[in-house]
């Protein structure tokens, strides 16, 4: 609190940071309840580009196994995921990393255009 009586200033990123990670908090937790894991591979590769500083093509350097251990969800799961997001045209894959390519298409495909 000594903090930020010397810098008020301080105050207002520190509580818009806060609101922020009790936000993808929630999204995550709804996301755990209401997806399939398909779609949850989806909606999180979404939220990783739509974070702050994450700069579009960005590579992740996370294997399967990884990003299906971080989801809960199976490494099949994680390979089926992938496999239609390729199709979609939303990400391409290489050993250890996923890229995603086409923001576009992977938010569509969040939002149903899969179908």
């Amino acid at each position: 609190m000594a903090f930020l009586e010397d810098h008020p200033e301080g105050y207002h990123p520190i509580i818009a940071h806060e609101f922020a990670l009790r936000r993808d908090i929630q999204e995550t937790f709804v996301d755990l309840v209401t997806s399939d894991g398909l779609e949850l591979v989806a909606r999180r590769l979404t939220r990783l580009m739509e974070f702050e500083g994450a700069e579009k093509n960005a590579a992740f350097r996370i294997s399967q196994f990884e990003l299906a251990k971080a989801l809960g969800v199976s490494p099949p799961t994680v390979q089926r995921a992938f496999r239609e997001l390729k199709k979609y045209g939303a990400i391409e894959t290489s050993y250890g990393q996923v890229t995603v390519r086409n923001v576009a298409r992977l938010r569509d495909f969040v939002s149903g255009g899969s179908d």
